[in-house]
């Protein structure tokens, strides 16, 4: 019996019922995919696109060295194609891609896939150099230990004229203005991100600087939480975990650290209020991201990315040292009478990779990346495969 017409309103109700869940179950999957936990509290992962356009803003004393050398790594196994600094430095004023278009390993390129030197960060520079689906990730890091860190490591000391503990007794505080090199110094964070030091004074400018990174990062990791940063930012970008796999890079030796006191820390939290405030905003934000991810899941992702790298350095051999003299360049880090340095049994890339410093990786990176252009752009496709069958034949 045929239905009435009384029954089609029910019929399009259903319809419109059915096309709304698939809507929210589709905003659903998208704002997942952008807080980093894609996958909510569902059991099995979804399927994914693994990311190959990725722009990172390296911030001083974060842990960034860290997460650069996972970057750097990434790219280099994968032939992706990076932006490249002189040194490494990719500006040392808000960045423009004429800045990276004037360097010879750049010059060729058709297109850039990881961003991730250091630079004062341009959004509208950078972007204007990157694909729109580039995935942006910064990371933070307590304020006061930023700058005590900056304090050692650039000797502060030398621009102030006096250590730490009498910065600190100091009545008024310098102006945030006063830098080494015009650059390093208080609110280091905030100068990374490309707010201007006479800027940071302004509650509303800090603000305004705050709200444009929350719009424009896909995820702000936390140095304190290092490895559940990377399982999120692995999961962010549809990685295996031993695409995060790292030890720490460019970290200070226990002995050279300041230890400093309760009220000495409190009165340089007071002074660079403008980076507590960026500093408690993403903390903040990061706690609401773990919780989404599910923190029991994260709880088993971190125990399998600390397993991942004891396995690495134990096959690698790798073992802290003091002494650099029996070191190749490669793994000697700046100052290195400060920093924690490793020594490594094997020679294999991605155990070297695993521990290189930051300026010979870049200088290598450098080197391959003009290689590939020069081969590509310029040999004649005979040159090219007689070439290709060298390389061949030296394997076999």
């Amino acid at each position: 019996m045929p239905r009435s017409h009384a029954s089609v309103p029910w019929v399009k109700r259903q319809v419109l019922l059915v096309l709304a869940v698939f809507c929210l179950l589709y905003g659903f999957i998208a704002v997942q995919r952008l807080t980093g936990s894609r996958q909510g509290t569902w059991s099995e992962p979804l399927s994914c696109i693994p990311i190959h356009h990725i722009a990172f803003l390296k911030t001083h004393k974060c842990g960034s060295s860290t997460v650069q050398n996972i970057l750097l790594r990434y790219g280099y196994d994968r032939n992706l194609t990076f932006v490249l600094p002189r040194e490494i430095y990719l500006s040392r004023s808000p960045f423009r891609p004429e800045f990276a278009r004037a360097q010879p390993e750049n010059l060729f390129a058709s297109h850039f896939d990881v961003f991730a030197h250091h630079t004062v960060w341009n959004r509208a520079g950078v972007s204007a150099l990157m694909p729109p689906d580039t995935v942006y990730i910064t990371i933070l890091r307590d304020p006061v230990d930023v700058f005590e860190s900056l304090y050692t490591y650039v000797n502060l000391e030398e621009l102030y004229k006096r250590n730490l503990t009498e910065l600190l007794q100091s009545s008024p505080m310098p102006p945030f203005t006063l830098r080494r090199d015009s650059r390093l110094g208080p609110n280091q964070m905030l100068y990374d991100a490309g707010l201007p030091p006479f800027q940071m004074g302004n509650r509303t400018a800090v603000a305004a600087k705050i709200r444009e990174m929350d719009d424009n990062f896909h995820l702000v990791m936390i140095s304190e939480e290092m490895e559940a940063s990377l399982v999120l930012m692995k999961n962010l970008m549809c990685w295996d975990l031993a695409d995060v796999t790292s030890l720490p890079l460019n970290v200070r030796q226990d002995a050279k650290k300041l230890s400093l006191a309760p009220a000495e820390r409190e009165r340089l939290r007071r002074w660079m209020w403008p980076d507590q405030m960026l500093y408690d905003h993403f903390a903040a934000k990061f706690q609401v991201l773990k919780a989404a991810y599910g923190l029991e899941r994260l709880e088993r992702d971190v125990q399998a990315l600390r397993d991942a790298n004891f396995d690495a350095k134990r096959r690698c051999g790798i073992e802290r040292t003091n002494d650099v003299s029996h070191l190749p360049k490669a793994l000697v880090p700046y100052q290195h009478e400060k920093m924690e340095t490793y020594h490594l049994r094997s020679r294999q890339t991605f155990c070297v990779n695993l521990v290189r410093v930051e300026p010979d990786f870049t200088k290598m990176l450098k080197k391959w990346q003009l290689r590939r252009f020069i081969s590509k752009n310029v040999m004649s496709p005979k040159t090219r495969l007689i070439r290709h069958d060298r390389e061949e034949g030296k394997k076999e």
